[in-house]
């Protein structure tokens, strides 16, 4: 049985979430926009090339859009995370033995990377869908009518992509978890102490971070999968089409930009997770 039976600290968690989420949109859905119309063209633009597109398409308000979307997905989704973050282990160690725990010491991470990216492919799938749909619309009009009328006509069309969604959630939870947890061990030999300092907690989490852009071909592959006029239905012949056609350079356009969204998202999750497991 769980020994902790006071539910304050997710409240808290889930409440520092929001605020993470609601803060950083201002920031944020302009990111995501560039690097979601970089790999929506697919095409050797730079990232001042997209910002002059966008302008030039709806001023500064082309910055935000699909806001409403995106910005319900980057709130829900770091409330439910940080909730998340915060009770599986803690839910996890309740039901397990300390025994099962020794033999199987990375079995917590799985169990963690499954769970919150299957929660978060459920859950998000159709708001990235539709993020992803108004971001490529480019000057269309009415583009938010036009996919709601997509889907109401066809009710998949809301989980497109949803293969490529879940395989990127869950890759990128494990090995940031992996990482982060090895990464940390690895700095309390090295530095002899068990209280990590703030430099290292973050250091680690940036890396951590850094090293998940390698599971861009999957994010470049979904854009393509949900853009406003996709051209494949499926997961592993978009990733083949791309490569041929456009080589590694396709397959991670717009690294740059992802990889300063995961070092901020890792930043903010590991030194989270390393003060929860004070408490």
């Amino acid at each position: 049985m769980l020994e902790d039976k006071s539910y304050a600290r997710y409240l808290e968690a889930g409440c520092f979430g929001f605020i993470r989420g609601a803060g950083g949109l201002w920031l944020e859905h302009p990111l995501d926009l560039i690097k979601t119309r970089l790999q929506a063209s697919l095409k050797a633009k730079s990232i001042s090339q997209v910002c002059q597109e966008i302008f030039q398409e709806k001023g500064l308000r082309g910055f935000y859009t699909g806001l409403l979307p995106n910005g319900t997905r980057l709130i829900a989704k770091h409330t439910q995370r940080y909730l998340l973050m915060d009770a599986v282990p803690v839910f996890y160690k309740g039901y397990t033995s300390l025994d099962f725990r020794t033999k199987h010491p990375n079995a917590e991470i799985l169990v963690e990377t499954l769970f919150i990216g299957g929660c978060e492919t459920l859950i998000y799938c159709p708001l990235e869908r539709c993020k992803v749909f108004l971001m490529t619309s480019g000057s269309q009009k009415n583009s938010l009518r036009q996919f709601i009328r997509l889907c109401g006509n066809q009710y998949s069309e809301l989980f497109r992509g949803m293969q490529a969604v879940f395989a990127r959630q869950v890759l990128n939870w494990g090995s940031f978890l992996y990482i982060n947890k090895k990464g940390n061990e690895w700095e309390r030999k090295r530095l002899n102490t068990d209280e990590l300092p703030f430099s290292s907690i973050l250091g680690v989490s940036v890396i951590a971070g850094i090293i998940n852009t390698a599971t861009m071909p999957l994010d470049v592959a979904k854009t393509s999968l949900q853009k406003y006029s996709p051209t494949s239905e499926n997961l592993g012949r978009t990733i083949v089409k791309i490569y041929k056609n456009y080589g590694l350079q396709g397959l991670y356009i717009g690294w740059q930009v992802r990889m300063l969204q995961y070092a901020v998202h890792s930043a903010f999750a590991g030194v989270f997770i390393n003060q929860q497991n004070k408490k």
